[in-house]
């Protein structure tokens, strides 16, 4: 399953593994967070019949509140960028026709995003260009 997501970055040099396991992980947290918005009998929970009060699943709580921490990290555009192309499927040239810009600019900001994403997870080290800002810090 994880080179089906590689598969969403048109270059293969940039086909990483942080990169790969970065779109499984947002995946997983749509699928998380967004539970029974969207018909998936895949990831979809039983049906609750108890006698309780109805209410949002611990997981689907837990699964927005994360969703929360990384667009807070990442920024809304990000976010959705990579819910249309990675939860969604989208192609750039459907993203392109919907008016969310260019297919290349949004091929360059969706390797943007997937990097932030890994860097959330911990699955990559640290952006180039924050260390950079960081090192011009400490020299002032």
């Amino acid at each position: 399953m994880l080179a089906e997501y590689r598969t969403l970055i048109r270059s293969a040099p940039d086909r990483t593994g942080p990169r790969g396991l970065a779109m499984q992980r947002f995946d997983e947290l749509c699928h998380r967070a967004y539970a029974g918005l969207f018909q998936n009998p895949k990831f979809e929970r039983g049906v609750d019949v108890s006698k309780g009060l109805p209410g949002v699943p611990d997981d689907r709580c837990d699964g927005l509140a994360e969703m929360q921490r990384l667009s807070a990290r990442i920024g809304e555009e990000a976010q959705a960028l990579l819910f249309h192309r990675v939860f969604e499927r989208r192609t750039f040239t459907a993203m392109r026709d919907m008016g969310m810009g260019g297919e290349r600019e949004l091929a360059v900001l969706f390797l943007r995003a997937v990097d932030a994403v890994a860097r959330f997870y911990g699955l990559s080290g640290q952006s180039p260009v924050v260390a950079m800002m960081e090192e011009a810090l400490l020299r002032a």
